[in-house]
């Protein structure tokens, strides 16, 4: 999975906890996005994220302002990973059809 990919993981992931949170998601549909996220970033990755969402959602806003929040995804990632994105992993791409 590219750094783009993960990220928006990361985001659909925090967005869905945010959701159920308030009531609004299944316990089916945030199970499979742990699943998901622990499958593509590192096992355990969603426990490993706790206390890096609890500083950064506790700041305010709450976790969907962390998925909306690019530097904070960034981060994120780097923590769960411990690699840094290049910032060219970053950048949005087009391929000319052949």
């Amino acid at each position: 999975m590219n750094p783009d990919e993960a990220l928006r993981a990361l985001a659909a992931w925090l967005l869905t906890e945010d959701a159920y949170e308030r009531g609004g998601v299944p316990d089916e549909v945030l199970t499979y996005m742990q699943d998901h996220i622990d499958d593509v970033l590192a096992p355990n990755a969603t426990l490993a994220a706790a206390d890096f969402l609890r500083e950064h959602a506790g700041a305010g806003g709450g976790l969907a302002a962390v998925a909306r929040d690019r530097a904070a995804l960034r981060a994120l990632l780097t923590h769960l990973t411990g690699r840094q994105p290049e910032p060219s992993d970053l950048q949005w791409r087009a391929d000319r059809p052949t």
